[in-house]
């Protein structure tokens, strides 16, 4: 009966707060759009931690159980503001996440992007962009299930845009990228990047674009000393050079693509280095009034040091149809299938290179009864295959059912 309590009291409460706050926010003066979110989700994991089939989850340290049901809490709000040239936008939530079982994983998140598009000529504007996200490291590598281990992902960003003549832009930028896990993990260490970057854009007349860009970051580890034994690094600097395209090929269907080159270096153990093209392309085919087809193909290098490897190449094909049945009720089915190998062994003697197969399917459907509620419930589906090392191989389904309130 008290854990019976102990859930539903939070999200109660946060919906109290979201119907108190509603009157007095949406009568704020000079504010386009104002709205307070509040919301509650259930969701059913049938493998929480990832596991293979064969182990027995008694056995396994830190494992109450395989399956677990995580209850949810949410309340935000969503800002939107003009003023002359200048436009504001601002979506921030607090989340509160409650584990049925596995109750040490519980914990709380602050979530927000900011947004400021500054004009201050036609020919001279940018944007400004702030957001946090905070959530758990998938168990799919991260093997302490004792300590759960929380991630938080920043990024700052300024973009500015100098219209030159005709359609020709100057470009430029400067970001920094700040991961911080919770608890340590050598294979994807928490790390802070600084960027800047530069180029030139073209404007066809036809509403497609193309430019280029160069990109020169810094890196720190933040949670690293210096290691001869495993090869850790404490710094690194990489290079990127992009070129862009965004092509409105009808009426109804865009491609937006980007193909590049990366190059990662360490200035104390190179073996760590890794380098390769990369890039994405984004098919978006609106077939109907009601219907609309989005695919992606994707090659990225992600750092992933461990004995084994330094690095992995991913390769990713994903398609997602969607329906709009009605005005009040909508369908989406995600296909995905990405391989990835591990490259970049610092052992003696390499050993054989691990070689993943990811596939996974979403099916998703939303029920608007009116303008304010949302109601969804979604299957995802995962699976991984890794032949030469069947503890990475799992497979998990997650049931979720999702209750929003906007005001």
């Amino acid at each position: 009966m008290l854990s019976h309590i102990r859930y539903k009291l939070p999200f109660a409460f946060i919906s109290l707060i979201g119907i108190a706050s509603s009157s007095y926010a949406l009568s704020i003066e000079g504010i386009d759009f104002l709205s307070i979110d509040t919301g509650v989700s259930v969701q059913y994991d049938n493998n929480l931690f990832r596991l293979p089939e064969s182990p027995n989850p008694a056995l396994v340290n830190g494992v109450a159980s395989r399956s677990d049901r995580i209850t949810s809490g949410l309340i935000g709000i969503d800002l939107d503001k003009e003023y002359g040239q200048q436009r504001w936008k601002l979506d921030a939530n607090f989340q509160r996440y409650q584990y049925a079982r596995n109750r040490s994983l519980d914990y709380s998140a602050t979530d927000y992007s900011a947004l400021w598009l500054w004009r201050f000529t036609p020919a001279f504007s940018g944007k400004l962009s702030l957001d946090r996200i905070e959530q758990p490291i998938s168990f799919a590598d991260y093997f302490n299930y004792s300590q759960k281990n929380i991630r938080i992902t920043e990024n700052r960003r300024f973009d500015a845009d100098w219209l030159v003549s005709g359609g020709w832009h100057v470009l430029g930028g400067v970001s920094q990228i700040k991961q911080e896990n919770s608890a340590l993990f050598n294979a994807e260490s928490s790390y802070r990047q600084r960027s800047a970057e530069g180029g030139a854009q073209y404007d066809f007349s036809s509403g497609s674009t193309l430019a280029l860009i160069g990109r020169n970051a810094d890196g720190t580890y933040l949670d690293r000393a210096l290691d001869p034994v495993a090869l850790l690094d404490t710094e690194f600097k990489q290079k990127e050079i992009e070129a862009k395209l965004n092509w409105l090929l009808t009426g109804k269907s865009t491609i937006n693509a980007k193909v590049g080159y990366l190059n990662r270096k360490h200035p104390n153990f190179s073996r760590r280095d890794f380098g390769g093209m990369v890039g994405t392309v984004d098919y978006i085919w609106d077939v109907t009034g009601k219907i609309r087809i989005d695919s992606r193909l994707e090659r990225s290098l992600i750092a992933y040091q461990d004995f084994d490897s330094s690095y992995y190449v991913n390769r990713q094909f994903s398609i997602a149809p969607v329906w709009s049945m009605t005005e009040k009720l909508s369908a989406r089915l995600e296909l995905s299938s990405a391989w990835q190998n591990y490259r970049g062994s610092i052992r003696p003697v390499a050993g054989a290179e691990r070689r993943d197969r990811l596939n996974s399917y979403q099916f998703s459907i939303s029920w608007k009864p009116t303008e304010k509620i949302t109601v969804t419930g979604s299957l995802l589906h995962q699976e991984r295959k890794s032949p030469l090392f069947p503890l990475f191989q799992y497979t998990g389904q997650i049931t979720g059912l999702n209750a929003q309130l906007r005001f």
